[in-house]
């Protein structure tokens, strides 16, 4: 009798510890799958971005108007992010060097910023901060593909050390100043509305040329506007 009570009171196995298991188990894979779904969503993202430029930059681009978002009178707004510059750099390069204006243009990248030294030869006549048509135009074309990007720009105007003294431009710097303000103005005509930056530097980074050029070829390379497009998003612009 005692052996059959002593039989009947022994503890049950505990297995709680499988459902902790499983619910590990559980979290462990829900985990990667969110890893995994992020890093898709990036590269969707960076496709759309391919295509946008791809679009903008190209000859076959089209307007918005009459698509049909605007059909059903939903208003829809779009909101650029920052870009990975070595990428973005990567499509431009490639994208404007057929442009007779913008192919002329000097294209570098550092860690925080990607520079377009645009040079003033091809985009004013002497002591002028008007562009020319042509230059209006690719100007333009520029501006419109940086509409589906987020990151911060400055346009940065540069002149060579000669000395200018008209009425209109006083000094280098007033010139200097004037360009950028021209460029920046004609990204706004084409739409861009995150925030712009317009610096002129007149020729105080003359010095930053490299020396082993000619005069005739630092003269040139001075005479510039950078249009700078930094590692960050910038805000948008309110008038």
């Amino acid at each position: 009798m005692n052996n059959e009570q002593h039989q009947q009171e022994a503890p049950k196995p505990n297995n709680a510890w499988m459902v902790i298991f499983a619910d590990l188990t559980a979290l462990l894979l829900t985990f990667f799958v969110l890893l995994f779904s992020m890093s898709s969503i990036n590269v969707e993202k960076w496709e759309d971005v391919i295509t946008a430029l791809s679009n903008r930059l190209g000859p076959n681009f089209e307007s918005d108007e009459g698509k049909e978002g605007s059909a059903l009178g939903i208003e829809t707004t779009f909101v650029p992010k920052a870009v990975n510059l070595e990428y973005l750099n990567n499509i431009l390069t490639t994208k404007l060097s057929s442009d007779p204006v913008l192919g002329r243009a000097d294209i570098k990248l550092f860690d925080d910023r990607m520079v377009i030294s645009l040079p003033s030869d091809v985009l004013f006549q002497p002591s002028s901060a008007l562009l020319t048509e042509q230059a209006l135009s690719a100007v333009g074309l520029l501006g419109d593909a940086l509409l589906v990007v987020g990151n911060r720009i400055d346009v940065a105007g540069h002149t060579d050390p000669r000395p200018i003294s008209t009425w209109e431009y006083p000094s280098n710097w007033e010139l200097s100043l004037a360009r950028a303000v021209s460029v920046a103005a004609s990204f706004r005509r084409v739409g861009y509305s995150s925030a712009i930056s317009a610096i002129g530097y007149g020729d105080s980074r003359y010095d930053e040329i490299a020396e082993d050029l000619n005069g005739e070829e630092r003269l040139l390379k001075a005479r510039r506007v950078d249009v700078i497009i930094r590692e960050g998003s910038g805000k948008s612009y309110e008038p």
